[in-house]
């Protein structure tokens, strides 16, 4: 029974550094979430560049650092569309950007129909390796977009029309 004090107030000491560990844990997981984690799904990213831009007409957007899989379909406008909730297919126009052909001159990537013209168009690598980019979203009314982001529109099916369209393209890292 003596230095009962002692044992007791070493209990305390170690519930106290048990109580800052977790504190200064649960601070580290609210920052490391917010971390951008590298190679991002490009459907997500678009996604949520598309449902941002809507709302700025003539702003581009970039996001962050996205991973396109090798020989993948990686996005389609119809999910793009579908999945921001703003625009129809119609309005989604992908383009391939600055990667029009690798280093060996293959294209990189294409744009390709959906099969259905409503549904409209995916982008696919056709690389036989992952690929590390970016996207850049502009969105402004279909007459207007290609001032904003000619040569990337110039492919774009809306660009002759008044309702607003959104071009989505692929930039080098």
């Amino acid at each position: 029974m003596l230095n009962q004090k002692g044992q007791t107030f070493d209990v305390f000491k170690l519930v106290i550094s048990a109580i800052i560990a977790v504190a200064i844990l649960g601070i580290l997981v609210g920052i490391m979430s917010n971390i951008f984690t590298p190679g991002q799904k490009p459907i997500d990213e678009a996604v949520r560049l598309v449902s941002t831009q809507v709302n700025s007409i003539g702003s581009l957007a970039s996001s962050n650092e996205v991973k396109f899989e090798a020989n993948d379909q990686t996005m389609s406008s119809y999910a793009i569309a579908d999945r921001s909730g703003a625009l129809d297919s119609s309005q989604v126009c992908l383009s391939i950007g600055e990667y029009a052909t690798d280093s060996s001159g293959s294209p990189k990537f294409s744009v390709e129909d959906l099969g259905d013209g409503s549904l409209g168009t995916k982008l696919v690598n056709n690389g036989s390796t992952s690929l590390q980019a970016q996207l850049k979203v502009i969105c402004a009314p279909g007459k207007n977009l290609k001032s904003f982001a000619s040569p990337f529109a110039d492919a774009c099916k809306c660009i002759t029309k008044d309702d607003l369209c959104c071009v989505v393209y692929v930039v080098k890292k």
